[in-house]
């Protein structure tokens, strides 16, 4: 808004423009505050590059231990298969096959799920590197920049940008 020729501007909560106070008490916050904070965010993710909040934040998951558990399990269920093989046709042996052959399949499925994991954690590692280059070649060139370059370029990497009145929470 204008006051006394001077350009004013805000943000503020949508949900307190519809529905009051009451449901949003953060009130209206000066643009320029926002916009050092984030700045400052940026800044301390350009020295602190782990500091990178991503929406999806995936680690690896060490599979050598569990290929290893599975390779034994599975030896040993070959070996009391064999050592049963020779009274396959009682029920107890039967049981006992179904259950191992079950086990067998939990661990490999366990296998599967952390080798999933640590493919989604790869992604996150190089979606950390980008937004990461991304925040320096902004900070490192912002002066020579236009308004609408700089938007796009966080646009490109920021998810969500939420204050809630002291703490301004960033996720990329």
């Amino acid at each position: 808004y204008k006051k006394n020729g001077s350009l004013f501007s805000y943000y503020y909560c949508p949900k307190m423009a519809r529905e009051g106070v009451s449901a949003c008490d953060t009130g209206y916050t000066r643009v320029d505050d926002i916009d050092d904070r984030f700045l400052q965010e940026l800044k301390k993710i350009k020295l602190s590059p782990d500091s990178i909040e991503l929406e999806e934040n995936v680690s690896y998951v060490d599979t050598g231990k569990m290929r290893t558990d599975l390779k034994k399990t599975t030896d040993s269920i070959r070996n009391l298969m064999n050592a049963l093989s020779g009274s396959a046709d009682s029920a107890a042996a039967k049981y006992i096959i179904a259950e191992l052959e079950a086990l067998e399949a939990v661990l490999e499925k366990k296998l599967r799920t952390a080798e999933q994991r640590n493919r989604r954690a790869a992604v996150s590692a190089e979606t950390k590197e980008f937004v990461y280059h991304r925040i320096c070649n902004l900070l490192d060139n912002m002066d020579s920049m236009s308004y609408t370059e700089i938007n796009e370029l966080i646009r490109s990497i920021v998810k969500s940008c939420v204050f809630d009145g002291d703490h301004l929470d960033v996720t990329f």
